[in-house]
């Protein structure tokens, strides 16, 4: 990076493959995220700003119906602990309930945590596309 005018520090890259990416600035050793950037990404020791690059017709945000992602806190027998995870449900699942429908449960174990799947994941996205 290098300073540009009005004391504002600039980088260039590219070209950069679609998808998710996650960034911070090292301010005097200390990670941190941009601060004109609201998107983040939480990983179990750091939070990362994030970016998407379009171009993945896969996981880019279209116009089609979306589902939702939802939070669940539940309680481990195992941990002996409460968890967090989320739950995609598919558009329709909320005015339809007693229709079944597939569900997917996004959980996390190691080095992330269970918003990685919405954030970089992108896992609405993916889901709403299929």
């Amino acid at each position: 990076m290098a300073k540009g005018t009005n004391d504002v520090w600039e980088v260039t890259m590219g070209p950069i493959n679609p998808g998710a990416y996650r960034y911070n600035f090292n301010v005097d050793g200390v990670a941190v995220v941009d601060p004109r950037n609201p998107k983040t990404s939480e990983s179990n020791d750091n939070t990362w700003s994030l970016v998407h690059v379009p171009g993945a017709d896969w996981m880019d945000t279209k116009d089609v119906p979306h589902g939702a992602i939802s939070e669940v806190t539940y309680w481990s027998s195992t941990l002996n602990r409460s968890r967090r995870l989320h739950v995609y449900t598919p558009p329709g699942y909320d005015q339809n309930p007693d229709r079944r429908y597939p569900v997917l449960y996004l959980q996390h174990g190691w080095g992330e945590n269970e918003y990685g799947w919405g954030a970089q994941g992108r896992a609405r996205e993916i889901m709403d596309n299929l």
